[in-house]
């Protein structure tokens, strides 16, 4: 039997932004484990789309210490997903961006420790910045060049020191690229890969910012689901990179979509944005030692089958 074979049954387990993306893909999966599950997500962006009816929903914001108390009352664990994503709304709104991203955070850790439960936060890649050394090892000392990396690395002190202390029980997971069904190209800064599915199927150029062989660790979403499963069940009290440890080019992603949707791609090269990390790739050491990652989520047939699910949800 596995070390992280975990019995979810009558767990009662919350799950904040549980509407979003990947959010939905771990209700899914701790409903079909038997858990009980409760969601906070004000529904900015998600979708109550979960295929079991049966989910406690609480419709409101992080930033309400009210529906914080409510959602982590009588919780055994709890996955702190909510956050502000888009990097132009947080360069944009940057008081909001630390409201929801840092102060929010630092509630959950407090709620986590007085509930006596176990917690996983999502954090980011984008903490390294664009001058990480590659592979981005979590030992590296953050250097983020926008107001989201900034706020990420935030909302990891407010749960790291709670564990200097002995009061909380916790995992900060780095995301790198999550990939899979249910991300959407119809919101605003959408992801890359949902927005060239829709396109392509519309016959529509792509619009590539350089020459499309800037590289991305694309990790399938069932790898970041079973990190966060696994990290629940035995908490690492640090953070971990969640990647695959692969590089791949923009062009091989879009060759990929484009026989997905049997229809060519149609490309068009813009000078690359002075922002844009020309290369990122994370280290899959501590992955691979504590939570038994990535195994068979990072391979390159997962990240086609993941690639797969975007497009035919795309249209």
């Amino acid at each position: 039997m596995s070390t992280f074979d975990y019995d979810w049954s009558a767990r009662q387990v919350l799950v904040t932004g549980g509407a979003g993306f990947i959010g939905t893909h771990l209700v899914n999966r701790l409903r079909a484990e038997g858990a009980r599950v409760r969601v906070l997500d004000n529904l900015s962006t998600g979708r109550t789309t979960w295929a079991d009816p049966n989910i406690e929903f609480i419709e409101d914001t992080v930033t309400s210490s009210s529906a914080m108390a409510q959602a982590f009352d009588g919780c055994d664990v709890a996955f702190h997903l909510a956050a502000m994503v888009s990097v132009p709304e947080c360069e944009q709104a940057p008081d909001d961006c630390r409201r929801v991203n840092v102060d929010a955070t630092a509630t959950a850790a407090r709620l986590a420790a007085e509930n006596n439960a176990s917690l996983v936060m999502a954090s980011s890649c984008a903490i390294y910045g664009p001058d990480a050394s590659l592979p981005c090892v979590e030992s590296a000392t953050p250097q983020p060049s926008c107001v989201y990396g900034a706020s990420k690395c935030e909302g990891e002190h407010a749960i790291t020191s709670m564990i200097r202390n002995g009061s909380l029980e916790a995992t900060c997971l780095r995301f790198f690229n999550v990939v899979g069904s249910g991300q959407r190209p119809d919101v605003p800064y959408a992801a890359a890969i949902p927005i060239f599915a829709a396109a392509i199927r519309a016959d529509q150029p792509l619009h590539i910012f350089g020459d499309g062989k800037q590289t991305r660790d694309f990790v399938p979403v069932d790898l970041a689901v079973e990190a966060m499963l696994r990290a629940a069940a035995t908490p690492c009290n640090r953070t971990l990179n969640v990647a695959t440890g692969t590089q791949t080019t923009l062009l091989d992603v879009i060759d990929i979509i484009s026989a997905a949707c049997n229809r060519p791609a149609q490309c068009g090269y813009k000078p690359p944005r002075p922002e844009d990390i020309r290369h990122s790739v994370g280290d899959i050491t501590l992955l691979q030692k504590l939570l038994g990652l990535p195994e068979q989520w990072g391979t390159p047939a997962a990240l086609r089958n993941a690639i797969e699910h975007v497009v035919h949800h795309a249209g």
